[in-house]
């Protein structure tokens, strides 16, 4: 897909890549994804102490951009917005917002970068974010595309890997570029390893009971639906442990049945 390589290890019911993201595809068309080559960066691959739904669940809303991420806030203003999961993707965006921007690196990111050509005028100055259901993001910005996924260790741990791809055409402006985008995306990594930190607390916290979602909070709500679907069981009470995989398999089965 878009000179990406995805790999399927078992046969499963899910559709093809191409088909999870086709809706995304005019849009996507105009990045030559084709052409990215590596950044040089190499993969990274940290370890959280955290439950891996954590982590997507901050990733999967917005709305504390404004509070949370200083960077993000100064580049994007209220424009950023998520939309639902829907056939096994969301999309996430946000154009950069027309103001003097308060920190450094966001005033020069938005006076240097030149989008390639290929860009319509909203996304030469935009972020993109496809999320693939269940544990993917693809950022796609005008000065290079990024991914990252997660993956359980084990309970109460994740790991996160990811890598940056360059433009084919990279030349020395879009190499700033990109270095000042990856500056901004780095702080507000590490303002949301400590989101996801908080998130784990709180579940372990008196006063939890359970999650209510705001209208802020739908691709939250999109995602654990998506969850739901192939794990029903998550709509009881825990059942005892070591029968989760068998109750799960009885719910399906059952499911099947009835339709």
């Amino acid at each position: 897909m878009a000179g990406f390589v995805f790999v399927r290890f078992r046969p499963g019911p899910q559709p093809a890549i191409s088909e999870v993201l086709s809706r995304f595809d005019d849009e996507i068309d105009q990045y030559d994804l084709e052409g990215l080559m590596p950044s040089g960066e190499g993969f990274y691959a940290d370890v959280a102490e955290v439950n891996w739904k954590c982590i997507r669940d901050v990733d999967n809303e917005g709305y504390h951009v404004p509070m949370a991420h200083p960077g993000l806030q100064d580049l994007f203003g209220s424009n950023y917005y998520d939309e639902d999961f829907e056939g096994g993707a969301s999309r996430s965006y946000s154009e950069f917002r027309e103001a003097n921007h308060r920190l450094w690196s966001v005033r020069a990111y938005t006076s240097i970068l030149q989008a390639p050509p290929g860009l319509d005028e909203s996304h030469a100055r935009a972020w993109l974010y496809i999320g693939i259901f269940p544990n993917c993001v693809l950022g796609i910005y005008p000065d290079c595309v990024k991914f990252y996924q997660e993956f359980p260790v084990e309970y109460g741990k994740t790991m996160q890997r990811g890598t940056t791809y360059r433009l084919g055409k990279e030349d020395r402006r879009m190499r700033l570029s990109r270095y000042l985008s990856s500056r901004i995306d780095r702080l507000t990594s590490e303002e949301d390893e400590e989101l996801v930190r908080w998130s784990w607390e709180a579940a372990f916290s008196s006063g939890y009971d359970g999650v209510i979602l705001s209208d802020l909070e739908n691709t939250v709500r999109s995602y654990h639906d998506c969850l739901r679907e192939l794990f029903p069981v998550l709509n009881e009470d825990e059942p005892p442990k070591g029968t989760v995989a068998a109750r799960n398999a009885e719910l399906l089965a059952q499911k099947v049945a009835a339709e």
